[in-house]
């Protein structure tokens, strides 16, 4: 739905899926123009992210959102549910458009507006990549040892308390 109203907007916009799962047969039903390219890591992955103008994120389960990361740091205009990983990282209006959880009629909206609008994708897109330079990987690894040295030692505190 929301692909077909962006390239109702747009009749340029070409709609790229990376990545497989339980719906691909549904959704090359829906949208038989689309372009799938399966599963895809590194370089060809990298360059998938770099054709690419707009990130769509209409997922509501997955938690840490990398992919959302990737999207951000190839300087991509994102639009996703404020959401676990997504609400954490997209700024709305400012490296992206989030939508509630639960409107998703908002969602397409926002996709749609964004498809006709190339002031609005350059001025997210410029945005993205500046947005995610703080979370290199050894940042990320230093902020999970940290969490779970304070769940030890919270723990270890626990199980002292509960033996006295």
């Amino acid at each position: 739905q929301t692909y077909r109203q962006m390239k109702s907007t747009n009749p340029e916009i070409q709609l790229v899926i990376v990545g497989d799962g339980p719906k691909k047969d549904m959704i090359s039903r829906a949208c038989p123009d689309a372009i799938f390219a399966g599963v895809q890591t590194g370089e060809v992955l990298a360059t998938h992210y770099a054709s690419a103008d707009i990130f769509l994120f209409p997922s509501l389960s997955e938690t840490y959102g990398n992919v959302t990361l990737e999207a951000l740091a190839s300087g991509l205009a994102c639009v996703a549910f404020d959401y676990a990983a997504a609400s954490e990282r997209i700024r709305n209006g400012i490296n992206g458009l989030l939508a509630p959880c639960d409107k998703a009629d908002i969602f397409v909206d926002q996709a749609v507006r964004l498809a006709g609008d190339a002031a609005q994708q350059l001025s997210l897109r410029l945005n993205a990549q500046q947005s995610v330079v703080p979370f290199d990987w050894k940042k990320i690894i230093a902020e999970v040892e940290t969490t779970w040295i304070d769940l030890l030692g919270r723990h270890a505190v626990s199980q002292s308390t509960t033996k006295d």
